[in-house]
This record gives C-alpha cells, sequence and structure tokens, in this order.
C-alpha cells in the first residue's frame, strides 16, 4: 500500500532542501559560481531544479530495504543490524548531493544537455550502485567487529 502524497511530500521536500543545499556546497567547494533559492540552483545560464524525484527519498527507501535484507542475511546481532540500517540514511543523502553536484559540474564545464535524458538517468544508477558497494562495504566491516564477540554455547 503507498504512502499518501502528504506524507510523501512532507518527507521529500526537506530531503530535497537538504540534498540542493549540500550539491550547492560542493559546486562552491570547486569554485562553481552556484547560487541557491530553496531547490533551485542558478548557474551562470543555466537554472537545476531539485524535484521531488531528486530528492532521494526513491533511492533512501531502497537502501533502507537493502540495509535490512543484507543485515538480516549478514549480519548477527540486532544492534548491528539497526547500526547498518541507519547508515543507509546519511549514505543516500550524501550520494544523492554529489549526483547533483555532477550535475551543476557537467552543466557548467561540458554541456546542460548532461542534466537530460540518458546522462541524468546513468548518473543516478551509478550513484545507486555505488551507494549499494558503500552498505556492502560497512556490513563487512560490522560483520568484522562482530567477529570479535565470542559465540554463544549451546546448552
Amino acid at each position: 500500500m503507498p504512502l499518501p502524497e502528504v506524507i510523501l511530500g512532507s518527507l521529500a521536500l526537506p530531503l530535497q532542501f537538504r540534498a540542493s543545499r549540500w550539491g550547492a556546497a560542493l559546486l562552491e567547494m570547486r569554485h562553481v559560481p552556484v547560487r541557491l533559492a530553496g531547490n533551485v540552483l542558478y548557474l551562470p545560464g543555466r537554472s537545476l531544479f531539485v524535484t521531488e524525484a531528486c530528492s532521494g527519498l526513491r533511492s533512501l527507501t531502497a537502501l533502507l530495504a537493502l540495509g535490512i535484507l543484507i543485515g538480516g542475511l549478514w549480519l548477527r546481532f540486532a544492534l548491528s543490524r539497526v547500526a547498518l540500517v541507519v547508515a543507509a540514511i546519511p549514505v543516500a543523502m550524501a550520494l544523492n548531493a554529489v549526483r547533483i553536484f555532477l550535475t551543476g559540474f557537467f552543466v557548467y564545464f561540458v554541456d546542460p544537455k548532461l542534466a537530460e535524458g540518458v546522462m541524468h538517468l546513468m548518473e543516478g544508477w551509478v550513484m545507486f550502485v555505488l551507494a549499494f558497494i558503500i552498505l556492502a562495504v560497512i556490513a563487512v566491516l560490522l560483520t568484522r567487529i562482530e567477529a570479535f564477540v565470542p559465540k554463544k554455547k549451546a546448552a
């Protein structure tokens, strides 16, 4: 059963604004002239609108589900599983900001057409695969930490 639009909107909007702020900050760090107004990034001769689809809510939902799945399959302790699922949140948010940064960077330095179509879609897929890899690395680190905890002996 899908969530009501009111709830989705109340979750997506803050994520849009945060991703926009982080993306703009990353662009500024690379000396790209950018002005942020809400969830619109203004570059010289071009404006990028961070839409609800770019809020990262979908990738966050997918990464939370993957975190639950990986935690259930690989991890022994509930605390480790919770840590993995919680780690999915900043991973999704940071990589969404990187995607916005890359879009702005490519638009400014290469070609404005790179903010649309197949390139934009591929960028999203690459970021999601990278997020999945980061989540898997965190899970492997947690399994190594769990290896130090002695197993309980059967009575």
